[in-house]
């Protein structure tokens, strides 16, 4: 009886939370019906700058469940906010922590989707499907042959003139030196993540990595069964297929700075002259890439044996906290043994101050690589910091591989017909407009001033000239219908004859959208053509991309700041084609080659660089990598942690330093004890070295050491407390080489007891999403009165802080009182009674739909 009595309180508190929580819900909800003001500016008071480009997937997030998350309330959570789930993947290589990668539904910002989903209990994480730029700043040089040379200045520079700047003397990475030490090794394999590789280069179709299972085995199979479909040279995660050919130039680029093919009398040499080039693709024609992409290509590499991954790429968007769906991947393959070498960033500002990711993350495995000119100096562009960027590496004037393309002949997707069959002073077939500004809204149409051909063309603002403060769109809605992504690697173009006249500063914008809501601007012009009219183009290549999943819709804006206007803009015989590319199988020495310069040309410098200490000692961790790295700089006083810019001589030169822990962790020191180290020279060089310990261990015997190839000695440790207690401390093996393997063996110590070392696990809900007390009445998760309390929790109670108290509360305590209820008849009774009133409160709350999303759940489940 006074467990009945107890179960009869604890409803009627739910009760009465219940109806505060509904009241104070409804009140928060008249408020926020009537609209932030920063919804209701879809252009008023955005800055243009503010339109060049979007730092995350528009009408995308990444969600992830926590592990005891059940499949009906997932997909509950998603048909409630009409979303849909497009991609899953993992969060790392071992395939833990599952991302859903979750396409919202039409008109819902991230913004609102992200605080939603994040109020969920059984979400883990949610973010932005955050896009990343690689790190090139575009450079033109004089189309002259001494600036189509081998002039590689950043691997050995004698002072002489490259891109019309003379270096000096030695500021550079001596790779000559090195290549005396190694040139490479074919075991090394570097995965370059980044816009595909030109795998048939001649310069690098011998350095490519190939997956030979997927290599013999039959079409159409995985034959490895890693998930993909013949993936002979790697992965193209933008497109999903199996071709990662490069139709950008980025990544063809830094994979010859990697290991260009060496002493092969054609062309550049890479760091390495040898290695293996793993080409994962993550962007199209357009150099960005979305987060989805960026992880599982990580996850690929690690699963494949990437060695080292090169990530000439990054953003402003993110966080250095666990969860971030990008640093869990790099954490993951640094827990794997894989070196990550990323671009510091291209704005010439301090990362310690303004986080650039992925360079910024603070994990052990990362390595952020700034970039230096011929004279050894920070580039004015390259970003810096004391603490958060590591080295410095050559990125100016970096003649390295690029991929030639070609042009198949136009397509044309959209032909205005010179505007002839339309009516002056209305708006084209097809097209929009759209202003900041709702009683000018009008300001597009067509008009008979000005023509290039016939009569008519398509004018701002007809008879007048254009307006102060404005920014007023035109958009093709190509017959109301977006224009889509339907064939990879092509080259989107509005071309026009125009006629304009434009105060410099105001602008005649390429605009494009997703949903129409937001623009943001992909190409611009200003100033004044003089009169009549000229060819004119505007790229729209990267909005089609970036919008393929739902279609880009693509047109013409006007911005206008506060002072001086002109007569505006006319255009005519406008036309939307699409040019297919392809690689130029030719090889020519005069265009296969280019200068690029960038943080991205610095960081494959540092990448080609771990793989010549890898290929002089195989055995290097990912510690050992990093420090021979860092402490092999030249000093120059750079505002980077090392100071320096590397220098591969000086890498391969440094005695290896390989820590072993002894962590003892909490243990009691019975008597001493001796602990014994096997070590082996693995390598084909004899091995010379030593290994220190602070007290209260010491060295028994020779603590030096000098093996050569194949023969192995013992060290012995010993522990001699001065007291009983705690002890841990490190073995620190020095050696010249790092040709060297370790055992361990005979630790002598009592651990304290652990416990019973019985853990408990998170609540499973038995599939009912946390409504356990319910489920154990009602016999079963489907019952239409559990979907109206979980709506109810989720649309209400874990709106506001007493709500997701309350629930947290809930779900630690309910899962023991509902086995109690479950294993007697006479408790399930009282708590249908008592839940009886409850589901009539909440139903009148949150309305009848929760029925339906039943019904929903249930033909997904049966189909």
């Amino acid at each position: 009886m006074k467990k009945k009595c107890l179960l009869g309180m604890f409803f009627v508190g739910v009760a009465l939370f219940l109806i505060s929580a509904a009241g104070a819900e409804a009140a928060a909800w008249k408020i926020e019906e009537m609209g932030s003001p920063e919804n209701q500016k879809t252009f008023g008071g955005v800055s243009r700058e503010d339109l060049k480009g979007l730092t995350y997937v528009p009408g995308e997030i990444l969600v992830k469940w926590k592990d005891w998350a059940d499949e009906f309330s997932i997909q509950q959570m998603h048909l409630r906010k009409g979303a849909k789930v497009v991609n899953t993947f993992y969060a790392t290589h071992r395939k833990e922590r599952t991302i859903q990668q979750v396409r919202l539904k039409e008109g819902q910002t991230v913004k609102e989707a992200l605080r939603q989903y994040r109020r969920n209990p059984l979400v883990a994480h949610a973010q932005p499907n955050y896009l990343y730029r690689m790190q090139t700043i575009p450079q033109k040089f004089p189309n002259d042959p001494r600036f189509i040379t081998e002039e590689l200045w950043g691997l050995h520079n004698t002072g002489q003139a490259v891109g019309g700047v003379s270096g000096i003397y030695d500021a550079d990475i001596d790779a000559p030196e090195a290549w005396g030490i190694t040139t490479g090794l074919s075991d090394v394999i570097i995965a370059v993540i980044d816009t595909g590789v030109n795998y048939n280069h001649p310069e690098l179709d011998g350095n490519m990595w190939t997956n030979p299972a997927e290599l013999t085995g039959v079409t159409g199979v995985d034959d490895d069964e890693n998930g993909f479909i013949d993936d002979i040279r790697g992965w193209d995660f933008f497109d999903n297929d199996n071709d990662p050919m490069d139709f950008c130039g980025h990544g063809t680029h830094v994979a010859g700075t990697i290991a260009a093919q060496g002493n092969n009398l054609a062309g550049i040499t890479g760091v390495m002259w040898e290695a293996q080039i793993m080409a994962l693709k993550i962007s199209g024609v357009k150099a960005f890439a979305a987060t989805s992409d960026i992880v599982q290509a990580i996850n690929y590499a690690v699963a494949e044996g990437a060695h080292i991954i090169n990530a000439s790429w990054g953003g402003y968007v993110g966080t250095d906290a666990p969860g971030d769906a990008l640093r869990d991947a790099i954490e993951d393959a640094g827990t794997a043994g894989v070196l990550f070498v990323a671009a510091a960033g291209n704005d010439g500002t301090c990362n310690d101050a303004t986080p650039f990711f992925p360079a910024s993350y603070s994990l052990d495995n990362i390595i952020s690589v700034a970039a230096t000119n011929q004279h050894d100096n920070l580039t004015p562009w390259s970003n810096y910091g004391a603490t958060s960027v590591d080295v410095a590496a050559p990125g100016v004037s970096v003649l390295s591989t690029i991929p030639t393309f070609s042009y198949g002949p136009p397509v044309t997707l959209y032909d205005s017909g010179g505007f002839e069959g339309d009516t002056s002073g209305a708006l084209p077939e097809g097209w929009i407009n759209i202003a900041n500004q709702p009683t000018i809204a009008n300001t597009w149409a067509i008009t008979k001033i000005h023509a290039a051909a016939g009569i008519y063309s398509f004018a701002d603002n007809p008879e007048l000239d254009y307006i102060n403060d404005l920014i007023s769109i035109a958009t093709l809605t190509y017959f109301n219908t977006p224009v889509a992504y339907t064939h990879k690697d092509n080259r989107y173009r509005f071309i026009f004859n125009i006629r304009y006249d434009l105060e410099d500063g105001d602008y005649l914008d390429a605009v494009a959208s997703g949903d129409k809501r937001r623009w943001d601007i992909y190409d611009s012009l200003t100033g004044s053509n003089g009169g009549g009219f000229v060819s004119g183009a505007f790229d729209y290549t990267e909005a089609v991309e970036l919008f393929r999943a739902t279609g880009a819709y693509l047109g013409f804006g006007i911005y206008s700041d506060e002072s001086i206007t002109g007569e505006g803009v006319y255009i005519d015989d406008l036309r939307l084609v699409r040019k297919p590319i392809s690689i130029d199988p030719s090889y020519d020495p005069g265009t296969n080659y280019e200068f690029f310069e960038g943080t991205s040309m610095a960081a494959p410098h540092v990448a080609g660089l771990a793989g010549l200490l890898l290929s002089r000692s195989p055995h290097l961790t990912v510690a050992e990598l990093r420090t021979a790295i860092l402490d092999g700089v030249d000093p120059r006083g750079l505002l980077i942690a090392t100071g320096g810019r590397i220098n591969a001589y000086t890498s391969l030169t440094l005695p290896v330093v390989t820590p072993t822990s002894l962590d003892f962790g909490n243990v009691t020191v019975r008597q001493s004890r001796d602990l014994s180290f096997t070590v082996t020279n693995t390598g084909g060089d004899t091995l010379t070295g030593s290994a220190t310990v602070a007290a209260p261990f010491s060295i028994i015997g020779e603590s030096s050491f000098s093996l050569g190839a194949g023969l192995n000695t013992t060290v012995t440790v010993r522990f001699s407390p001065t007291a009983t207690g705690s002890f841990s401390e490190t073995v620190a093996f020095t050696s010249n080489g790092g040709n060297l393997t370790r055992d361990v063996s005979g630790v002598g110590v009592q651990p304290l007891p652990t416990g019973n070392g019985r853990v408990q696990p998170l609540p499973t809900g038995n599939g009912n999403g946390g409504c356990f007390i319910a489920t154990a009445a009602l016999g079963t998760p489907l019952a239409e009165e559990i979907d109206i309390l979980r709506e109810f929790r989720d649309e209400y109670l874990l709106t506001n802080e007493l709500g997701q108290k309350f629930v947290a509360f809930y779900e630690r305590h309910s899962p023991a009182l509902a086995e109690f209820i479950a294993e007697r008849e006479w408790a399930k009774e009282v708590v249908r009674v008592a839940l009886w009133p409850l589901v009539q409160i909440a139903e009148f709350i949150v309305g009848p739909v929760t029925h339906q999303l039943t019904d929903k759940v249930n033909k997904v489940n049966s189909e």
